[in-house]
């Protein structure tokens, strides 16, 4: 999976530089769907989703012109795409198996779905459960440790000393909360797959890795390093007269 989301990353930002239309984007990711339901065994297909399109979105917000309205409308229609391209191609997976052995292979997956998701109504995970099993593979180490408030104090730090140095900082906010919106993706795809993601913890958690991407990316298109160092440098100017 990591190949293909690599692969996929780099035809989405070279889509982007030749300003693809949202019709042959959503046709891209079709594709990419495709193509992650027929080389993935349900591990981290996620990720063929949502970092390409942490990148698209990055190089859209660069864009003076781009509303908030039209980029959830963008990441819904490629989300959704997406998502019919993952769930055809598995569905003809099965299909097609049922019709070379004989066997009903559909309603067999169509179990299988069931268990992943809630365990067939029996599951013994609960959505915190999953969610903060997921958080420790990522962090890898107890959250009853400093080191995820830490991180969380970090991050918090650095907004608030790049809107005081920057006043500019804060009329960038909106434009990462559709990246900050594809971040909460693995969040939703654990809640959805519930008892597949309890159960796998030891590598559902890498699908994460949209959530620290999107966070990355939205720390730095706000905080802008040169105008902070700028302010900093007058500070200190008037400081020394």
């Amino acid at each position: 999976m990591h190949f293909l989301m690599a692969l996929a990353s780099i035809i989405a930002l070279w889509a982007a530089e030749r300003r693809w239309s949202t019709h042959r984007l959503c046709l891209l990711f079709l594709v990419i769907g495709a193509f992650a339901a027929f080389f993935d065994l349900l591990t981290t297909p996620l990720i063929t989703l949502g970092m390409p399109l942490l990148l698209l979105l990055w190089q859209r917000a660069k864009k003076t012109d781009v509303m908030l309205r039209n980029e959830l409308a963008f990441i819904t229609t490629t989300s959704i795409t997406w998502g019919f391209g993952y769930g055809f191609t598995f569905a003809f997976k099965w299909v097609l198996a049922t019709l070379v052995t004989g066997k009903d292979i559909t309603a067999d997956g169509m179990n299988q779905l069931g268990f992943r998701m809630d365990g067939g109504g029996i599951s013994v995970f609960t959505i915190p459960e999953v969610l903060r099993g997921n958080l420790r593979g990522i962090l890898s180490l107890p959250l009853e440790e400093t080191f995820f408030p830490l991180i969380c104090g970090c991050i918090l730090a650095m907004l608030i000393l790049a809107i005081l140095l920057d006043r500019t900082a804060l009329a960038r906010v909106p434009k990462v909360l559709p990246m900050l919106l594809v971040g909460t993706f693995p969040y939703i795809w654990y809640c959805v797959l519930r008892n597949h993601s309890g159960v796998h913890v030891s590598f559902t958690f890498r699908v994460q890795m949209i959530t620290v991407m999107a966070v990355t990316c939205s720390l730095l298109y706000i905080v802008d390093i040169h105008a902070c160092m700028t302010t900093i440098k007058g500070m200190i100017q008037k400081q020394s007269k």
